[in-house]
């Protein structure tokens, strides 16, 4: 029996094997607050202009709620429980990193509530986003921290005292969450003039989405929604020549149009050769999409002529007054309008906001699909069906007629095309090979449905924001997504009309969606109508 004097062998080493467990328990919760704070800083507003100790004091702050929160857990959880906590942190943070890459700002509690649907809808495509060196990261991460934590379980601490560690973990932050977000960082900012980006900054994401719930209610999105629509921009009507409309006008919204590709060549063959001659004729200018919260943005900006509110998409702003809109624009000028989109209508919740507008028919999927008996794939009425009811209508409808068409098919992750509608790679392989296949079959949907219009009929075509596909094109300087943005007449050639061909104007990219859409909105005015 081992004496007073000398504790036996088994309890110091049951002793040191605990410190170990705290020491590699300690280190595990700051790795993770580490990484957690890494992507943080990778996606929301890091290059804010603050004064150098503010910049300082909100990552400090921002860190230490980083390190509660992760000591809380690791201490309060073992085995597999702790290790799939890592694993869906771990997926969390490439959802943050892949949606900052594509849209450039941070993910939002309200983009994940109104637009949970589309973000399924897209998922391959989104996985088609991820780059290599961020899941590899990633990936990296998980085994280390997972290898901490296996090693931390070695010898595990008794329940009381894990417990105790986590509470005070706990305990410190909330104090400290509580100091953040009412003295330091204010999250009520968000329902006033606050961003997402600007107060995760300080306060992380957590407490930041807690705010949107709390602050950013339907009177606040429409408060916002207002202020972003204040934003003016209209520099083509003044200096541009007015094209005179005939008695149709079509407006097609082409989906993941790059401009780059309408003059692509893939081993000396046009991609899109229909569309290129066409420019040739047509008032051709290289505009900056307006892409905040989705696609869903350039169409509001075409058919309402103002700025959406970024934050969401803007057809589920409570209270949000559509009857301004292109529709009832055209209607004082005598025209009947049509709006023609073979995807469902709640899809970005399109629904309520254009049947507000005053289109005197309005076809998604559902009215496509029962009115004119379409059959349709999981993702909607191909874009060939959608443009044969159009034809159909301008061909056989009344002399002044307003169609506005969004494309559908050639939408991420551009598989939605048939075995014989691909025409330059029969087996594509990569996203490249795809997107390239979709932007043909778009170019002879195209050409099909514009050669059916009568002559005279003015097609207004753009495109609502880029592929986000490395193809060869060359990167825009200013890191903008450059769509084309067309004015055709069939039959006539508009170029001796277009006063900025071949100006900087036309072509830098300095252009957005919002001055295309005061272009088209002074055409119908009755001085440019015919």
């Amino acid at each position: 029996m081992a004496s007073p004097d000398h504790p036996d062998r088994t309890t110091r080493a049951n002793a040191q094997g605990c410190r170990h467990t705290l020491a590699f328990t300690c280190v595990l919760a700051v790795s993770w607050a580490a990484a957690v704070f890494a992507v943080q800083e990778y996606t929301t507003a890091s290059n804010y202009p603050l004064p150098l100790v503010d910049a300082v004091g909100s990552r400090v702050v921002r860190f230490c709620l980083d390190l509660a929160a992760c000591g809380t857990v690791v201490f309060l959880l073992r085995g597999w429980s702790l290790y799939l906590t890592l694993l869906f942190n771990a997926c969390g943070a490439l959802v943050l990193i892949v949606y900052y890459e594509y849209f450039g700002r941070a993910l939002t509690f309200t983009t994940i509530s109104n637009h949970f649907g589309e973000g399924l809808g897209v998922l391959g495509f989104a996985a088609d986003l991820i780059r290599w060196q961020s899941f590899s990261l990633i990936v990296l991460a998980v085994l280390l921290l997972g290898a901490a934590g296996r090693r931390a379980g070695l010898h595990p601490l008794t329940a009381r005292r894990r417990v105790i560690v986590a509470a005070s973990c706990a305990f410190g932050y909330m104090v400290l969450a509580g100091i953040s977000t009412q003295k330091i960082d204010r999250i009520e900012k968000l329902g006033t003039f606050g961003t997402v980006d600007r107060i995760a900054m300080t306060n992380g994401y957590l407490l930041t989405w807690l705010g949107e719930w709390l602050y950013l209610d339907g009177e606040a999105l429409l408060h916002k929604a207002m202020l972003a629509a204040r934003l003016k921009s209209d520099q083509l009507t003044p200096i541009e020549g007015l094209v005179p409309l005939g008695g149709k006008v079509a407006v097609v919204q082409v989906e993941s149009l790059d401009d780059s590709v309408v003059d692509f060549e893939i081993e000396h063959q046009v991609v899109m050769p229909f569309l290129r001659g066409l420019s040739k004729r047509a008032m051709r200018y290289r505009i900056s999409a307006v892409h905040e919260s989705g696609s869903c943005d350039s169409d509001f900006v075409m058919l309402m002529n103002l700025y959406p509110i970024g934050d969401v998409t803007p057809y589920v702003v409570p209270g949000f007054d559509f009857s301004q809109s292109l529709a009832a624009h055209a209607k004082r000028f005598g025209y009947r309008s049509v709006f023609l989109h073979g995807n469902d209508s709640s899809f970005f919740h399109r629904g309520t906001g254009i049947r507000s507008m005053g289109f005197d028919s309005v076809l998604f999927r559902e009215e496509l699909e029962s009115q004119h008996r379409l059959s349709s794939s999981d993702w909607g009425v191909s874009d060939k069906d959608v443009f044969s009811v159009s034809s159909r209508l301008f061909n056989n409808g009344q002399q002044r007629a307003l169609h506005f068409i969004i494309t559908l098919t050639a939408h991420g992750p551009y598989h939605f095309l048939r075995p014989e509608e691909r025409e330059l790679f029969h087996s594509p392989t990569s996203k490249r090979e795809h997107y390239l296949n979709s932007m043909r079959y778009v170019d002879s949907q195209l050409r099909s449905y514009i050669e059916s219009l009568p002559k005279g009929t003015v097609v207004v075509l753009y495109g609502d924001h880029t592929s986000h596909v490395d193809y060869g094109q060359a990167a825009d300087p200013g890191g903008r997504e450059c769509v084309p943005f067309l004015i055709i007449k069939v039959g006539v050639d508009l170029t001796p009309l277009q006063r900025t061909r071949g100006r900087e104007l036309a072509t830098s990219g300095e252009l957005t969606t919002l001055d295309a859409a005061g272009y088209v909105w002074s055409l119908f005015r009755s001085g440019a109508t015919q």
